[in-house]
């Protein structure tokens, strides 16, 4: 039972399991109810106010779709584009809108996991947004990517699976980074000229829902891809909205049969329905549990949780909230001994949440990062970063790691008792506890705890 653990040890579990590490004061507020501390943060009111609202996807890419066609016209010796309300060519859109707006919406990502007080929602952001990772590459990707998560995914990380996984697959982002905003069916009035694409169809498959050994078929990919033909994206230079956009004439006509259900014609709707089913399969339901009960417990998390899991995703609709209790009051989910070497993220997030830091040098975080192997919106897969242990503890990863402690205890004001608490060093093994107590210098000292297997591990 989970209450033979120590509180001390409940309230660790809470926060770095559950959360994304302890600021000042938390660890208080965890170890009178650890798991009421967790559930009660799984607050959908809270779901709006968590990341500041930022410029949306239409605006930036209208704006990267306005710049794509200045550059045509300087590299074609052709005039500017004309605004045709003022008569007079538009307002140069700068070259570095794209990476700079990339940069921008990380580094304020990053600012606000150092200060929220709902680290449980913004650890289980992070989920989503690398199990539907997208990565940037393009102009247009640059800006996408980083509004995705924001739009598609946060609304909808406390409701019902079926409504995240349709606001993910018509997001832009994942149209265009999976190229179906050119995906037009066979047999449509636009299929002539430009063909079936399933790249989209098969991620939706192998990994957004059943899963690689999920009972699905080539056939299977060839319908579903078929099923959201014509989900494309608005081209503002156009006169559209520069975002989500069905073009029926573009749509393959016909019913569509996906895991031997049929599909009637129905336009967008058609590709709607397909994504509801695969939603509440039982493929799907253990597939995301799996996944879920890994991230937040260890690599290879109790077959009872995930079960209990899978049960309450079918007995719901893929109540994502649910599911998410059944992990919580669990009691194997807080008994697992094993403990998950912490990603760059988690380790960057965790360290400056620890340091009470309210803000921190931009050019200590994203670019770290990438030295950590982990830049944001970067993983050049569709599935995502690893979530395995080997992929992240390599020696060198730790020598980076060192180093960037190194720096950063130098820059960061340093309040010793504070982080004694933050990281449960009080807590840490009489050895290494007395190391850090005559490291002779704050710095030192600070080192020792943020580099102990304690504080690596969650």
């Amino acid at each position: 039972m989970a209450n033979q653990l120590a509180p001390h040890q409940l309230a660790y579990r809470a926060l770095n399991r559950f959360s994304i590490g302890a600021k000042s004061g938390e660890y208080a507020s965890a170890l009178t109810d650890p798991m009421g501390w967790v559930k009660a943060q799984l607050d959908e009111a809270l779901l709006p106010s968590l990341l500041a609202p930022e410029v949306s996807s239409q605006q930036l890419l209208a704006q990267v779709q306005l710049l794509q066609k200045q550059k045509r016209a300087e590299r074609d010796g052709r005039e500017a584009p004309i605004d045709p309300i003022t008569h007079k060519p538009y307002e140069r859109v700068s070259n570095k809108l794209p990476i700079d707006t990339f940069n921008r919406f990380n580094f304020s990502l990053i600012e606000a996991q150092m200060n929220t007080s709902n680290g449980v929602l913004f650890r289980l952001l992070d989920f989503f947004s690398n199990h539907f990772s997208v990565s940037r590459g393009s102009d247009v990707m640059k800006v996408l990517s980083v509004t995705f998560e924001r739009e598609a995914i946060l609304p909808h990380i406390l409701g019902r699976f079926d409504s995240l996984l349709i606001a993910v697959e018509q997001h832009p982002a994942m149209l265009v980074y999976l190229n179906n905003e050119r995906s037009f069916g066979p047999n449509s009035p636009k299929g002539k000229k430009s063909g079936l694409n399933e790249n989209l169809a098969r991620e939706i498959l192998e990994l957004h829902t059943l899963g690689v050994n999920g009972g699905y078929t080539q056939s299977d990919v060839t319908e579903m891809a078929k099923a959201i033909t014509g989900w494309s994206i608005g081209n503002s230079n156009n006169g559209e909205i520069a975002g989500f956009a069905f073009r029926k004439q573009g749509h393959e006509p016909g019913s569509r049969t996906v895991l031997g259900k049929t599909f009637v014609e129905g336009g967008q709707s058609q590709g709607e329905a397909v994504l509801s089913m695969l939603a509440n399969h039982p493929s799907t339901a253990r597939h995301v549990s799996t996944k879920l009960a890994r991230y937040f417990i260890d690599d290879t998390p109790p077959m009872e949780v995930v079960d209990a899991m899978v049960d309450t995703w079918l007995n719901t609709g893929g109540e994502l909230t649910s599911v998410l209790n059944t992990l919580i009051f669990h009691n194997l989910t807080w008994q697992s001994q094993e403990m998950q070497f912490k990603t760059p993220r988690e380790f960057m997030v965790s360290t400056l949440r620890a340091l009470d830091t309210s803000t921190v040098e931009e050019k200590l975080t994203i670019p770290w990062l990438r030295r950590f192997g982990q830049p944001p919106l970067e993983a050049n897969s569709p599935a995502g970063y690893s979530d395995f242990d080997y992929a992240w503890d390599s020696s060198y990863a730790l020598l980076t790691r060192v180093d960037w402690i190194d720096m950063l205890t130098r820059r960061v004001p340093l309040d010793i008792e504070s982080l004694m608490v933050n990281t449960g060093a009080a807590y840490f093994p009489p050895q290494r506890l007395m190391q850090i107590e005559n490291a002779g210098n704050r710095e030192l000292s600070a080192s020792l705890m943020l580099l102990s297997p304690d504080f690596l591990y969650r």
